[in-house]
């Protein structure tokens, strides 16, 4: 699969995901607390897990193989499940603990504005972060892993011959 082909299928299981979850309307059937805690810990997981998974995950597809197009991918998933989690689970128990209070001036419009317009703020910072630890640790790895990985070998068989030679001499 080629990086618009995957782009493409990222784009219509997020349709998919937010027709579904406009036929389920969670805030009708879940209680308030339930719905602004499922809205708050999703955002919280899509900032931090989203990232995570396509930034580290071992690599299968050849789609995604490029780092940019993972870190892409990864921002923009993290910015669609945050405006999810807030238009279907954190707004309509805001909207509800504001009616509870008697504050009918609430609509929610300032936080959906912050979120549509910067909500890709934090999700880039974050991916940015990974990119770097992954990358760091990369070349971490191929610095000190190349030297032992040569060495390795004949220190072993240098072990197991003075094994063998005590083990003679008994």
């Amino acid at each position: 699969m080629r990086p618009l082909p995957a782009i493409g299928v990222t784009f219509i299981a997020a349709v998919v995901v937010d027709i579904g979850l406009s036929l389920l309307r969670p805030s009708q059937w879940l209680p308030i607390p339930a719905c602004a805690a499922v809205g708050d810990y999703g955002t919280l997981a899509s900032l931090v897990v989203v990232p995570g998974l396509l930034i580290f995950a071992p690599v299968k597809t050849l789609a995604l193989r490029s780092l940019t197009l993972r870190a892409l991918l990864a921002v923009m998933l993290s910015w669609f499940l945050i405006v999810e989690f807030r238009m279907f689970f954190s707004l309509p128990a805001l909207r509800e603990m504001a009616r509870l209070r008697n504050d009918h001036d609430y609509d929610g419009v300032g936080g959906n504005a912050a979120v549509l317009v910067g909500g890709w703020i934090l999700p880039s910072i974050i991916t940015i972060i990974m990119v770097v630890v992954k990358q760091s640790r990369r070349a971490c790895l191929k610095s000190h892993g190349s030297s032992t990985i040569n060495t390795a070998p004949e220190s072993i068989a240098v072990n197991v011959a003075q094994i063998a030679e005590q083990e003679v001499a008994k």
